[in-house]
């Protein structure tokens, strides 16, 4: 996902707050939960942030599952 990609739905869910973040403080955020990532978890991280290309990089196919299909409505299974 290209950081104009991750933006926009960032503006989607948080444009009727009116609380967007600046993008070095979102380039920041994922830079840190990529250093984290790499300190805290042995072997490959699930996200990364590659600055050079401005992408994030979801490597685990477990969390890419859980990001379609989980019901994040709040709703009863």
């Amino acid at each position: 996902m290209s950081y104009d990609e991750l933006r926009a739905e960032m503006k989607d869910l948080l444009d009727e707050q009116g609380k967007m973040p600046q993008k070095n403080e979102i380039t920041s955020a994922l830079s840190h939960m990529t250093q984290i990532a790499r300190k805290k978890i042995e072997g490959e991280t699930a996200i990364e942030w590659i600055k050079d290309t401005n992408e994030i990089v979801i490597v685990d196919p477990f969390l890419i599952f859980y990001m379609r299909h989980a019901d994040l409505s709040g709703g009863a299974d």
